[in-house]
């Protein structure tokens, strides 16, 4: 990946959860799910740079352990665990990206081809501050989970906005009272994703259960490998 990226994605990750303790290193299909998001990230060949970030304390060893075990730029954080503005905000100031990619380390069905083509739509709208996808008329919602891209300038507004534990544990929350003053432009999607609603991250042990499932199909003749 280049020296001097231009578009960073972010991998946010901590074992942390109360709800499904550990949930990144569970398995999918014979690997961790997050090398699952990872194998998923790689497609977009539009990215200079894939970071995870979590954080320093001891219970977070074993993800950082994995990362550096297959090559993957980790990042941890040493400050506050439940600022994920900041952990996040540490590296873009090192990187100096024009934008940036945050990527929930939950969700293994991130679609490449859709956060590629919001790459290239801030590249050809570049008077939008914002560009999302413009939700169907007719069939309620798209089904992407996980991801949320900033141009520069704009995360610096996220940043300086985030001034409580809640729009610091969450990121895009300190935008939510401010975005009539951003310039927001809509793209569309393949319609198929949003042909169906279904909760697509792994937060409970039903999510994980349904994640499973949908991996085992996807890679059935691979199963029992120790590596896919």
């Amino acid at each position: 990946r280049a020296m001097n990226p231009k578009v960073i994605g972010i991998v946010g990750a901590r074992l942390n959860s109360s709800r499904l303790p550990k949930k990144h290193l569970l398995d999918l299909a014979g690997k961790p799910l997050i090398a699952r998001i990872f194998d998923r990230l790689n497609w977009i060949s539009e990215l200079d740079r894939l970071i995870l970030a979590t954080t320093s304390d001891v219970h977070n060893q074993p993800l950082i352990d994995w990362a550096q075990q297959n090559n993957i730029e980790v990042f941890a954080y040493d400050g506050d665990v439940n600022n994920l503005v900041a952990r996040i905000d540490c590296i873009t100031k090192q990187y100096d990206p024009e934008l940036l990619i945050y990527f929930c380390g939950d969700s293994p069905l991130i679609e490449p081809a859709t956060v590629s083509r919001l790459i290239t739509a801030y590249a050809e709208l570049p008077d939008s501050d914002l560009i999302e996808l413009r939700a169907p008329n007719d069939q309620g919602h798209y089904i992407h989970e996980g991801f949320s891209l900033y141009k520069a300038d704009v995360w610096d507004r996220l940043v300086t906005n985030a001034t409580t534990p809640e729009t610091q544990e969450h990121v895009g929350a300190s935008l939510l009272g401010h975005k009539d003053a951003l310039v927001t432009s809509y793209i569309d999607d393949d319609p198929v994703y949003a042909a169906i609603e279904h909760r697509i991250s792994v937060d409970t042990p039903s999510d994980y259960n349904f994640m499973s499932k949908v991996y085992d199909r996807w890679y059935q003749d691979k199963i029992g490998r120790a590596h896919v």
